[in-house]
């Protein structure tokens, strides 16, 4: 992952690193978009395969028409530029349906699990698979 912030001032210097990470079949995304101030040109000048959208758009995205309007153009963007999406933070079935409606590709938050340090990991899944199928059906 490289964060969005600290790629606005670095394109020229990742650029070159990117593409030789990529050259080793290793996909790269673009973390936290949206919370810098030149996403659009991190879009065209980085060669990443995905963006995550920062939970900060995700809290209200089912809710406020501003935001939501964000969220949907961000996806349909970067679909159209052959990226998938990946949401952050995601805490309610609300957000959930708003997101797979509009075709992101992957959603992640406490809504499925906490961060967990991985002795637990196993041990969660375990425990946890009925409720994680009820949530993929909803």
């Amino acid at each position: 992952e490289v964060t969005e912030t600290m790629a606005i001032d670095r394109v020229r210097e990742l650029n070159p690193l990117i593409h030789q990470i990529k050259g080793l079949g290793i996909k790269i995304s673009l973390d936290d978009f949206g919370t810098g101030y030149s996403s659009l040109s991190l879009l065209r000048d980085l060669p990443v395969d995905q963006i995550k959208i920062d939970r900060s758009f995700l809290c209200t995205a089912s809710k406020t028409e501003g935001t939501r309007s964000i969220v949907e153009n961000t996806i349909a963007l970067a679909h159209g530029l052959g990226y998938s999406v990946v949401a952050e933070g995601v805490q309610d079935m609300d957000t959930l349906h708003f997101l797979r409606s509009r075709g992101c590709d992957i959603i992640q938050g406490y809504l499925f699990c906490p961060a967990l340090p991985l002795n637990e990991v196993i041990s969660w899944v375990n425990t946890h698979d009925e409720e994680q199928s009820r949530i993929r059906r909803a």
